[in-house]
């Protein structure tokens, strides 16, 4: 699985825009535009693959990229490498800090946006942590694509 958060040159995203005059230190992040869930990973979730697709479709910010491209000629970007179904990196990671967790949706979401079961419970918090560390934490300080 790669890392969640890949740090590259925004080059390959903005070609061709022209530059907007953003300071170097600016990081542009893009958290929801991924609609990658890895194989095993799918396993974990109730739905079945038509159901599935239109929730990712649902939760998933289509259009930033294509909106940030403009600004993207010189920055970095931070991007999610999986779907907010998968992990959203925008949560706490503990869900006791989470308001969200409440409702289905900390940093593993286990409820859809119309509030149906999402995923299967993940058994222990070793496995939620581990879901967790795979796609926030690793290689977050040095991840390049």
């Amino acid at each position: 699985m790669k890392p969640s958060s890949e740090i590259r040159n925004a080059t390959s995203i903005g070609q061709g825009s022209q530059q907007q005059g953003l300071p170097p230190w600016v990081l542009l992040h893009i958290p929801y535009d991924s609609m990658v869930i890895p194989a095993e990973i799918r396993s974990q979730f109730h739905l079945n693959d038509e159901m599935l697709a239109q929730e990712l479709y649902r939760m998933t910010d289509h259009a930033t990229r294509p909106l940030f491209a403009p600004l993207t000629m010189n920055q970095n970007v931070i991007c999610s490498s999986v779907s907010r179904l998968v992990v959203d990196v925008e949560r706490f990671a503990d869900d006791t800090h989470e308001p969200m967790a409440a409702r289905g949706m900390g940093a593993v979401y286990v409820r859809t946006a119309g509030d149906l079961a999402l995923r299967h419970p993940l058994l222990t918090a070793v496995n939620f942590y581990r879901v967790v560390d795979r796609v926030m934490f690793s290689g977050a300080t040095s991840c390049r694509r």
